[in-house]
């Protein structure tokens, strides 16, 4: 999906590959997501991630 495409306040399911890069933020090698799929899709019935 171009990045055009997306829409502010809109819901989406990502899925990425977590490559270490440097990044000027980290001052050196740190964690980046590379997107590889966006998917529309409808708000969650709970907004919050829980993590067990």
């Amino acid at each position: 999906m171009p990045v055009e495409n997306i829409k502010t306040r809109s819901w989406y399911k990502v899925t990425a590959i977590m490559k270490k890069e440097y990044q000027k933020e980290y001052q050196g090698e740190g964690p980046v997501l590379q997107c590889t799929m966006l998917e529309p899709t409808t708000e969650p019935e709970d907004k919050l991630v829980y993590f067990n």
